[in-house]
């Protein structure tokens, strides 16, 4: 069966270190995220490909397996995007495992001991059993919360401007956050507040981070004079802390609070408030 070639989708070698992967799926993340490409209905399927590739590769028990299957090194992309667009992933077949070598239980010999082919059977059924109870608990279960654009745990009772988020799996995702703290996937979905120029924009936060990195900040709704994206302004965080941010409206327009995971694991609590100038 042939593998899409996620080296190449992450423009990466073959025996690039996990810090390398880290870089270069952080950029690509960045560089392609649809909220940065409106226009491009296939931005999104770009990223979908990147985030599948850098799932995999920084996994150990996972590369391991996806390099026990050599990429055909004339693997072509089936989709393209401007100059530097990456593979769409292939649809998954269908299993094709088969009965037909089952062989109903035989009785003990006189000797007590069942044939050995009846042991080597019952072997394997333990050892896919075993390897199918871990690829649940270790990549279904958070890659369908990713899928379906769930939390990963309840937030706190909706207060206006303020927000909770806990995370108790590894966390990759861009929320948008209205001014009642609820949570959105898309920046043309969040109904917006309108700042005016000059207006401070006090975020209050309180991190707990066990894993990964957080991005606090707000993002504008219009392009802005000579630039091809909105304003947006906030800061990375890797550390636990309390502290509080301070961005200045440069123009009038409708702002969002928002929030960038990356690998995350932990807990944030905002509140913002407005301050006339």
């Amino acid at each position: 069966m042939s593998l899409p070639d996620y080296y190449r989708i992450l423009g990466v070698s073959r025996t690039a270190s996990p810090s390398e992967l880290k870089a270069a799926y952080r950029s690509l993340a960045l560089q392609y995220h649809p909220d940065l490409h409106p226009n491009n209905p296939q931005a999104e399927e770009v990223l979908k490909n990147i985030n599948q590739a850098y799932d995999v590769l920084s996994d150990a028990q996972q590369r391991w397996q996806y390099d026990t299957h050599t990429v055909s090194p004339g693997y072509t992309p089936s989709t393209t995007w401007n100059a530097s667009s990456r593979p769409a992933t292939p649809p998954r077949p269908k299993s094709t495992w088969s009965y037909a070598g089952f062989r109903p239980r035989r009785q003990a010999d006189s000797a007590g001991q069942f044939p050995k082919f009846h042991r080597k059977t019952v072997l394997a059924f333990w050892i896919v059993g075993l390897l199918v109870i871990l690829f649940i608990g270790l990549w279904v279960g958070p890659l369908q919360s990713l899928r379906f654009g769930r939390l990963p745990a309840a937030t706190a009772p909706r207060v206006k401007h303020q927000l909770e988020f806990v995370a108790t799996v590894p966390y990759t995702r861009l929320w948008f956050v209205d001014v009642d703290g609820i949570t959105y996937t898309r920046h043309a979905q969040v109904p917006k507040e309108s700042f005016r120029a000059g207006q401070t924009l006090n975020i209050s936060y309180t991190t707990s981070i066990n894993a990964g990195r957080i991005f606090i900040g707000v993002k504008g709704n219009r392009l802005q004079a000579g630039s091809t994206a909105p304003f947006a302004s906030g800061e990375w965080f890797e550390r636990s802390g309390q502290s509080a941010l301070k961005i200045t409206i440069p123009t009038s327009d409708d702002y969002v609070v928002f929030l960038n995971l990356e690998q995350f694991v932990g807990s944030v609590k905002l509140n913002w408030a407005i301050q006339n100038p």
